[in-house]
């Protein structure tokens, strides 16, 4: 919840558009017979060796296949239909993955260098709980940025937000991360930029240094604007972190 606004979602990098909702598809299995159907031999992205990844005792989250039926997706996601292209370039042409009901978009590098289907990716963000990660699973809720921020660079370390149409921002919600029981890493310093249309360049619009988040419990943290600003495009950069690692976040919303 943003304000007075809910907000679901869909994950992508590129080529996103209205999704299309299904019901159940279980006995209409368009996939390759030929492919192998046994869960946990890809990532999870709608890969030649991700066919039945997800199921009803361990639902996917968006962006992740394939899914079979709305009951192997987890919460309010349902299960598109050959759409996992739209998540990973890799994927299979008639993998499905499980998506969301608007065009909130999410990316960004994490601290492997990697772009997305990574414990600590960046659309881990919207998520609105304490930081925490399953080692059964490997699955984190949190994002732990690229490790290297430098001047001229600062792509590489952030986070990109696109509301999905042009608002107007008053400020965000955010609260940092000390890298689950590790509680060594986190933000330190952090500039936000904005843009209304994806061809413009950014405007920076806040920047700001956050508390040492080290063996202290994080919470949600309020980021006024001194004025409005009318954007789409959001991009959150660490500049700086504290301890040895890397920065993050675990919970990042724009306010409008």
């Amino acid at each position: 919840m943003v304000g007075n606004t809910k907000i679901c979602f869909i994950l992508v990098l590129a080529g996103y558009g209205e999704p299309t909702p299904m019901q159940d598809r279980s006995g209409e299995d368009t996939e390759p017979t030929v492919n192998p159907r046994t869960r946990n031999h890809g990532p999870g992205s709608g890969t030649s060796s991700d066919w039945s990844y997800c199921s009803n005792s361990s639902p996917c989250t968006a962006g992740h296949g394939d899914c079979d039926s709305d009951a192997q997706c987890a919460g309010s996601l349902t299960c598109g239909q050959d759409n996992c292209k739209d998540f990973n370039s890799g994927a299979h042409r008639q993998a499905d993955c499980c998506i969301g009901d608007s065009t909130v978009v999410i990316w960004g590098m994490n601290w492997k260098g990697a772009w997305q289907n990574d414990a600590t990716a960046a659309y881990n963000v919207l998520t609105d709980g304490k930081d925490s990660y399953n080692e059964k699973t490997g699955k984190a809720n949190y994002w732990l940025s690229y490790n290297t921020p430098l001047p001229g660079y600062g792509e590489l370390s952030s986070l990109f937000y696109d509301i999905g149409k042009t608002v107007t921002v008053t400020g965000f919600r955010l609260t940092n991360t000390h890298n689950w029981k590790d509680q060594n890493s986190g933000t330190k310093k952090f500039t936000i930029f904005a843009k209304k249309l994806q061809a413009e360049p950014w405007d920076e619009i806040k920047t700001a240094t956050l508390p040492d988040p080290r063996n202290v419990e994080q919470n949600v943290q309020e980021i006024p604007l001194p004025s409005s600003v009318k954007a789409r495009f959001i991009r959150f950069t660490v500049d700086s972190y504290y301890g040895q690692y890397c920065g993050g976040l675990q919970y990042f919303a724009p306010v409008y």
